[in-house]
């Protein structure tokens, strides 16, 4: 079997997080009929074939870090659902809508940029990835130009970091309750936009603290 290289990894990711896009506003609509849910289906289905495909050589991957191995064989676990939980293409578009594809995804690339940080340039979407890693944004270099009137041109400012703070004890915790939440209310068949909105976040929001937690947790493993 042909080796799988960090490219074709990170295109797993992408087209992982493209599918997640199209079926997202499944989540928020109040009513979702069977031909809406459907077309949705039909849409993500030639995505989901290709992501098929290079989920089927999971196995054979050896050489990645265990972050990545791990995203990978969730998405695995998902897509198989399509093929052994589904019959139409509604059901497909509502599994996945409900899956966390997204957050797996999400925190797979992390993973695979931490890994080598050169895969940064491997796709266009890498820059926003990074982007919610503050701990491993690149400092910026020092421009002449900004410095203050008076100020030491030998004497170097301190480094800048790019990305957010680093969040406190409270705040890790909270958002680790709300995703141990989610998955209580996902299990009883509620819909992720719903309990978003029931915590006062928007779906994106709430799907960005999901990818933080997963990406806490991956560290500290």
């Amino acid at each position: 079997m042909e080796k799988i290289d960090r490219t074709a990894v990170a295109s797993m990711f992408a087209t992982a997080l493209e599918i997640a896009e199209e079926v997202a506003p499944l989540l928020t609509a109040t009513n979702v009929d069977r031909a809406t849910a459907g077309a949705h289906g039909q849409r993500v289905a030639p995505l989901l074939r290709t992501l098929f495909d290079g989920l089927d050589q999971v196995p054979s991957i050896t050489d990645m870090p265990p972050e990545v191995l791990s995203s990978l064989q969730s998405l695995a676990r998902i897509v198989r659902g399509t093929r052994t939980e589904c019959i139409s293409y509604g059901d497909v578009a509502l599994h996945l809508a409900r899956s966390e594809m997204a957050t797996h995804a999400e925190a797979g690339w992390q993973a695979l940029v931490k890994s080598k940080p050169a895969n940064q340039g491997l796709l266009a979407w890498a820059d926003a990835a990074t982007d919610t890693m503050a701990e491993l944004a690149p400092e910026t270099k020092d421009d002449p130009g900004d410095r203050q009137p008076g100020v030491d041109a030998s004497v170097p400012p301190k480094p800048k970091r790019r990305g957010r703070k680093k969040p406190s004890d409270e705040t890790v915790q909270r958002e680790a309750q709300l995703k141990d939440e989610w998955e209580r209310a996902r299990d009883s068949g509620e819909y992720k936009g719903t309990f978003a909105k029931e915590k006062g976040m928007s779906l994106k929001k709430f799907d960005a603290l999901l990818d933080r937690v997963a990406v806490r947790k991956s560290r500290s493993e």
